[in-house]
């Protein structure tokens, strides 16, 4: 089984982007982002709502494109 690494660190020290996917936990402010691609900025995740609601976008996303490249 595989291992799921988080960067961490004071919120000062927190990048402006992360790759996609990428999880990183503020020590000091206690706080979960996520990266969202090179270049663009950060999603905080308040809750475990949020968390939810962003796996649900992202995986619409996901059957979107496939559905578009299904009927080329």
């Amino acid at each position: 089984m595989g291992k799921i690494q988080v960067k961490r660190g004071n919120s000062v020290n927190l990048p402006n982007s992360a790759a996609s996917g990428e999880l990183l936990y503020t020590t000091d402010e206690k706080h979960l982002y996520v990266g969202n691609g090179d270049g663009t900025a950060l999603t905080k995740l308040l809750n475990a709502t949020a968390v939810t609601n962003l796996i649900d976008s992202k995986i619409a996303e996901s059957e979107a494109q496939e559905r578009s490249t299904d009927t080329i």
